[in-house]
């Protein structure tokens, strides 16, 4: 476990499965984070999510993709998918 957090501090690469499973059940309709929910859906959890949670995510759709960042392909359709602010 310990490895798998210096690597992922070390490389600042996103994934779904890093961010808090309030977030994940929001956006996806899946545990393997391959479906993505509807967007009125998305729209309506994304309100109920925390702050917290909410700059969570903005944080991993903002990162500089040249560090691999936010990477998987699920973070990237998560984050084409949120509301607009």
């Amino acid at each position: 476990m310990r490895a798998l957090l210096i690597l992922l501090l070390t490389t600042g690469a996103a994934s779904a499965a890093q961010w808090p499973e309030s977030v994940t059940t929001a956006l996806f309709s899946d545990a393997d984070f391959t479906t993505l929910r509807p967007a009125e859906e998305v729209a309506q959890n994304w309100a109920l999510l925390t702050e917290e949670d909410r700059a969570t995510v903005r944080r991993d759709c903002a990162a500089d993709p040249t560090e691999g960042t936010p990477g998987p392909e699920a973070v990237r359709q998560a984050c084409a998918a949120l509301p607009a602010e």
